[in-house]
């Protein structure tokens, strides 16, 4: 298995579904601003890949500003959508789970939200989405 830091975007639309979909689990996220909820979620994929390739590698800067959602949908490349959200998360937690990464209470409580919304692999979008 290889692993890999996310794109800023990934991040970006994890955050947004968490916003739309689940807000009990958005609290769950350290920090109070989106800036600081999306270093929390780029701290924990570098520790992960940290872990797994026996690097100090520090994690990136979450920027809302650049590569946003609506950014990428201005520029068609890439549509906003549940079936989006669920590969970002799946992509987010298949490239955290290296190390102790996968004890951490949020990641398991990330995982467990994925297996609550399985049900969206059915549509369409999914089989659209970007995966990184």
């Amino acid at each position: 298995m290889s692993a890999f830091v996310v794109e800023n975007a990934t991040i970006g639309i994890i955050l947004r579904g968490l916003l739309e979909m689940a807000p009990e689990v958005w609290e769950v996220i350290p920090g109070k601003t989106m800036k600081e909820k999306g270093d929390a979620l780029f701290q924990m994929n570098a520790d992960a890949v940290n872990q797994r390739y026996h690097e100090e590698e520090p994690a990136p800067e979450y920027n809302p500003m650049v590569l946003s959602v609506s950014y990428m949908e201005e520029k068609g490349a890439l549509e906003y959508s549940p079936g989006q959200w669920y590969t970002s998360l799946r992509c987010f937690l298949y490239q955290c789970a290296e190390g102790n990464v996968p004890e951490r209470e949020l990641y398991l409580v990330l995982d467990e939200l994925s297996e609550k919304m399985q049900h969206l692999q059915k549509t369409p979008a999914y089989e659209k989405a970007f995966w990184g």
